[in-house]
């Protein structure tokens, strides 16, 4: 299975980042060669710019390097973002890139709550395009309308599950203002808290879809797969 990401990712919410080069000429990139993921700032420096993610599940740990700087209130250690960037190598192993675009990625800390204090999970409809687990992470990818950015994109706990075997996973998105105009959206949450209990055999996320209310079972035995709401694996 493989990560597919929307054609449109250029237009990703980019808030908060400046990039830099150290390199003298930058050579021109064919944008066929560009790749994404949701990846962790692990460093940063004047001189260059580190990253790491894993790919699917629990698979090895992978750190991309570049001579790039990233400034911003965005750009801070730790944070999740989405890039768009070209492998010195190959794709999922350790190495050099070209960074081409750094955008946020929402979320990080998972919020705990119940369907009476956030009105039955009140979200607004988007379309779910994916959802996987990297790692303590899962990453959520939305196609919704909004203007400048989400007034809320989180992912909840329903706590009355907390300590079931599936606990119960709300994602939550509200728009800023009513827009017509549709774009990626990516958020990344920390689950380890939940995912590592020794009661927790995986976790069912739910999502307002356009189409309705629908969810996904991740389990820790079959926690690489990447669903849609058709419970379909992106193949």
């Amino acid at each position: 299975m493989k990560k597919t990401f929307l054609a449109s990712l250029m237009m990703l919410i980019t808030l908060g980042f400046g990039l830099s080069s150290c390199s003298e000429a930058d050579d021109p990139i064919n944008f066929k060669d560009i790749v994404y993921d949701v990846v962790t700032i692990a460093a940063k420096t004047p001189d260059g710019t580190t990253f790491t993610f894993r790919k699917l599940g629990d698979s090895p740990l992978i750190t991309l390097t570049t001579d790039q700087a990233i400034t911003g209130q965005s750009a801070q250690v730790g944070k999740r973002v989405v890039i768009g960037y070209v492998p010195d190598g190959q794709r999922y192993e350790s190495g050099t890139i070209k960074l081409v675009t750094i955008a946020v990625a929402y979320g990080s800390e998972l919020k705990s709550g119940t369907a009476e204090s956030t009105s039955d999970w009140k979200s607004d409809p988007y379309t779910l395009v994916q959802l996987w687990r990297s790692g303590e992470y899962l990453n959520i990818q939305l196609l919704a309308a909004f203007t400048t950015e989400p007034s809320a994109f989180d992912l909840y706990l329903d706590s009355t599950t907390a300590d079931s075997e599936y606990p119960e996973l709300h994602v939550v998105f509200r728009r800023d203002f009513t827009s017509e105009i549709t774009r990626d959206v990516f958020g990344s949450y920390d689950i380890s808290s939940i995912w590592n209990l020794g009661s927790c055999k995986g976790v069912k996320v739910f999502y307002n879809t356009t189409a309705g209310v629908q969810s996904s079972l991740i389990t820790k035995e079959t926690s690489a797969e990447i669903t849609r709401p058709s419970d379909q694996p992106i193949q």
